[in-house]
């Protein structure tokens, strides 16, 4: 809402900031799913009483998992993020590269 086309340049950092931000939040929260999940595939497939129920599964999922979501929500942009070249159009926020990433190296570690 102002003329000064400083505040383009402000404006460009700060949504590739919020971009950064977001992709590290649904990476974070797709890997932290694949420990919890696998282990309870692996019972119900198996046909094995369950150690811990679904609701209690769901509620430490919630309290574990929001707390960090929320750090890196709130993190500082990198200091190069307006060295970088721009998105194109067909970057998303969940990419193929991304899930992969996500369930397939940190979710299996």
């Amino acid at each position: 809402m102002n003329d000064d086309f400083g505040s383009i340049v402000l404006g460009i950092r700060e949504g590739r900031h919020i971009f950064n931000n977001l992709k590290k939040c649904i990476t974070y929260v797709l890997s932290s799913n694949v420990p919890e999940i696998v282990p309870f595939l692996v019972f119900i497939l198996a046909k094995w009483p369950l150690g811990i129920e679904t609701i209690s599964i769901l509620l430490i999922d919630l309290g574990t998992d929001i707390t960090p979501t929320v750090a890196l929500a709130y993190e500082e942009p990198e200091d190069h993020i307006m060295t970088c070249k721009p998105r194109s159009n067909d970057d998303h926020l969940l990419s193929w590269r991304v899930m992969i990433i996500a369930y397939f190296t940190i979710g299996v570690i």
